[in-house]
């Protein structure tokens, strides 16, 4: 057996305000709007609490009613180099119902 180790790292450049690209992550009003893989898909519930030590929890119910529900454990306060506070999720885990 061949060990194959890879690693996938993608960046995108938005041409929004960094304030408006997190909001998108962390406003459950906003992230129903976008977060579905399909355009017939449903957002059902998302919360988000991202506060340090706050949890956050997505939702999502395709066409024929399969319900993916993802959630975090707990966010984690982070200060990025430029000095700018952020949020990242620490943990998480998927299931399908």
């Amino acid at each position: 057996m061949t060990d194959v180790s890879q690693e996938l790292e993608l960046s995108h450049r938005y041409a929004a305000l960094r304030e408006d690209i997190f909001d998108a992550w962390i406003n459950p009003a906003v992230l129903t709007r976008w977060s579905a893989a399909q355009p017939s898909w449903q957002t059902p519930v998302a919360e988000v609490d991202a506060t340090e030590g706050g949890s956050y929890r997505l939702s999502t119910r395709t066409d024929t009613g399969d319900v993916t529900d993802s959630r975090a454990r707990r966010f984690v306060a982070c200060t990025s180099t430029d000095g700018k506070r952020f949020s990242r999720i620490s943990s998480g885990r998927s299931s399908q119902g």
